[in-house]
């Protein structure tokens, strides 16, 4: 691709466009073009919008539109990498600063921010206005550079943060690329409207208006003097090839100046009697319009015309659920079907012979954009031409929303929701459940409600509780489950078994959520609550038989105090640390129960670092070996456990076990090298010197004696 936008999530805006101006140079030659739509600071990691060869065109809404970044910041760490991706290196403690405080200072930060240029950009994007800024980031003075693009912000007496800071320049500093030749000089006129960001591309149908005169100001040619504006379709060869460069860089709304040397205009020859030899010619041209033209396959079978853009940013993917809208017309216009608003899934040849050029077209649509497609016969039903009317109406994300990632539930949005929170531990929910349905009809004694719970509680079945975790306000769903996740006595679900239903397909929205106290924001006492209240929480789920939810809310729990050498009170320390540890323990009990063994042992791993001797995590662990085959690892653990507890029941009980699978193993050994040596000396004795070089030419040679 020499052509196009690309979301690349790399390391350094720097190393991103390097690599890939490398490999699209080899490509393409030294000609390539590539260029960003700009991030934060030089190390800010994350989406990178790359432009390549005319997609660098479309940047100037990312470079000159309006961006907000959001930021969190990390009280009282400082990482290696300045971001909380690292390391930490120190630590400090922050409990005199408050909120109030913390937003004030950084109020100092909020407004226009310019990109840095780095040298890969700026030769590629040709912006000869950016080198001005290389010295800041070259790699001579990159190092300098970047303290001086860096500080410690320092909050009253002792708080670290750690802040970007962007090199400020002005307006006028930064030119939009022109990615035009020699002999093809641009200047704008009038700048197009912010809301138009795209630029026409080859075989769109433009419509502009021009004055063209020559460079004594003489006018040969208006289409203003005639009041009516020209159409033609770019980059066929219908103008001359100054006109199919400059109009390809402009965009909608937008007046430009082009001053067209003689091989770009008409030549030594010129166009008498109006154009002399050798003209260099200046044109004056307005952008009025363009329709998007694109012929899917390069071949004319399928051209796609926009008639209607669509909005965000996302499109649909190979094996993708998405809702469109489709007409088929004969070629004149005339319908022939309306087929209406349906699901589609990419991949499931649905639409017959139509399902090609319909898949093709949808790969680059975004929600809500309409089309027309124009089909010859080839990509139709053979029989005639026909007309596309085409349109993506909603499309589906499909997600994973099982504690376990094993597609045990799966969630489709239907409809996407507001903003970008959603429901964490804690908060009060209140889902809105609409139909329960074994895919195909409603579920006997099912009773719609509106559900009102507190996240991570478990005061509703597994398939609601980790839905709702992934949703946003206003979202709508269908969630898709095994029938043993699904069972609410709530909505008039308690005897699923009876039914022998073996999944339930939920249809779901996210009516509201009340949020509580960020942990963040807790003092040491409050977290320490909060973290003993969550424990009970979870040992009542494990009590019920919910190890997989029992275990997220032990996992939480533990990551809640990762950070507790900070601690202000020695004794909040301590609790906190034995809190940690026991929820650990707790995970790997739960990790058992689920079969989890490697994860199982990991967890008493942690806990076995700084208390070899604890009991439980020796006896767990001794468990997940045991499930992992383990069994010399196993019986270590469980001598070690009966060391220190030589009455405990359970280890007795799991050593006899260990001891009899150990004999089991020796068995199988035994056999299998029993046969082995008995098949010793049994085989075929080969002769002693002869030659058992594979003879190449043998089969030539037979031939030869046959035919002779």
């Amino acid at each position: 691709m020499t052509t196009g936008r690309v979301v690349f999530p790399g390391p350094t805006s720097a190393e991103v466009v390097a690599q890939v101006l490398e490999a699209v140079s080899a490509k393409v030659g030294s000609a390539a073009k590539v260029g960003h739509g700009g991030t934060l600071d030089p190390f800010a990691t994350g989406v990178l919008v790359l432009g390549l060869g005319l997609g660098t065109r479309m940047l100037q809404r990312f470079l000159h539109g309006g961006k907000e970044y959001v930021a969190t910041i990390k009280m009282g760490s400082e990482t290696n990498t300045q971001d909380g991706s690292g390391s930490v290196l120190r630590t400090a403690a922050f409990d005199d600063v408050q909120r109030s405080s913390l937003e004030e200072a950084l109020a100092g930060f909020r407004g226009t921010i310019r990109q840095v240029a780095f040298s890969a950009q700026v030769d590629a994007v040709d912006a000869a206005a950016l080198q001005q800024l290389l010295p800041l980031s070259d790699e001579k003075g990159g190092a300098e550079a970047r303290e001086r693009m860096f500080k410690e912000f320092v909050v009253r007496s002792n708080c670290l943060v750690q802040m970007g800071e962007s090199v400020a320049t002005k307006e006028e500093d930064l030119e939009e690329p022109r990615g035009l030749p020699a002999g093809v000089d641009k200047e704008i006129l009038k700048e197009a409207p912010d809301a138009h960001f795209h630029s026409p591309t080859a075989g769109d149908e433009v419509t502009v208006h021009y004055v063209g005169t020559l460079q004594d100001g003489q006018e040969f040619d208006s289409s203003r003097s005639r009041s009516k504006a020209f159409t033609f379709t770019l980059g066929q060869g219908q103008v001359i090839p100054g006109w199919d460069l400059g109009v390809a860089s402009m965009r909608k709304g937008e007046v430009a100046k082009f001053t067209l040397a003689p091989e770009f205009a008409y030549g030594d020859a010129g166009s008498p009697p109006k154009i002399p030899e050798k003209a260099t010619l200046i044109f004056e041209i307005e952008l009025l319009d363009f329709v998007s033209k694109d012929d899917l396959f390069r071949d004319g079978g399928v051209v796609k015309v926009v008639q209607k853009e669509g909005s965000g940013w996302k499109v649909p993917k190979n094996k993708s659920e998405q809702r469109i809208s489709l007409k088929i017309c004969k070629a004149d216009g005339c319908l022939l079907e309306d087929k209406g608003s349906f699901d589609f899934l990419m991949g499931s040849e649905a639409l017959g012979p139509l399902t090609k050029a319909v898949e093709k077209a949808l790969l680059n649509m975004k929600k809500g954009e309409e089309c027309k497609l124009i089909c010859r016969k080839d990509y139709a039903y053979g029989e005639q031409d026909l007309l596309l009317l085409l349109g993506l109406e909603e499309l589906y994300e499909i997600q994973d929303v099982s504690l376990a990632k094993d597609k045990s539930m799966m969630k489709k949005q239907i409809k996407e929701g507001e903003g970008y929170e959603k429901p964490k531990e804690c908060w009060k929910v209140f889902l809105k459940v609409e139909a329960a349905t074994d895919g195909k009809s409603t579920l006997p004694g099912f009773l719609p409600k509106t559900l009102e719970f507190v996240a991570g509680d478990g005061c509703c079945c597994d398939a609601l509780e980790c839905a709702s975790f992934e949703m946003k306000r206003g979202e709508r769903c269908q969630v898709t489950s095994g029938a043993q996740w699904c069972r609410e006595p709530q909505l008039g679900l308690e005897a699923l078994e009876a039914l022998a239903v073996p999944e339930v397909v939920f249809t779901l929205e996210l009516v509201n959520f009340e949020k509580v106290k960020d942990t963040w924001d807790m003092s040491e006492e409050e977290k320490i609550d909060f973290a003993n209240a969550r424990k009970d929480v979870g040992a009542r789920l494990f009590k019920e038989g919910r190890y997989s939810m029992a275990m997220e809310r032990y996992k939480k729990i533990v990551d809640l105090f990762n950070y507790v050498d900070s601690y202000k009170e020695e004794d909040n320390k301590v609790k906190a640390k034995e809190l940690k540890k026991v929820c650990k323990l707790n995970r790997a009990a739960c990790q058992l129960k689920v079969n989890l063994f490697a994860e199982a042992k990991a967890s008493c791993d942690t806990v076995l670092k700084d208390d070899s001797h604890n009991v439980k995590a020796l006896f767990r662990r001794a468990q997940a070996q045991f499930g992992l085959k383990m069994l010399l690892e196993c019986a270590q653990d469980v001598k070690k456990v009966l060391d220190l507890e030589p009455n405990n029941r359970e280890a007795r009980a799991l050593a006899k076990e260990v001891a009899k699978a150990q004999k089991e193993e020796d068995q199988k050994s035994k056999g299998l090298f029993g046969k082995m040596c008995q098949a010793l000396g049994t085989g075929p004795i080969r002769e002693p010197f002869v030659d058992r070089r594979f003879d190449f030419d043998a089969e030539e040679r037979l031939q030869k004696e046959a035919e002779t």
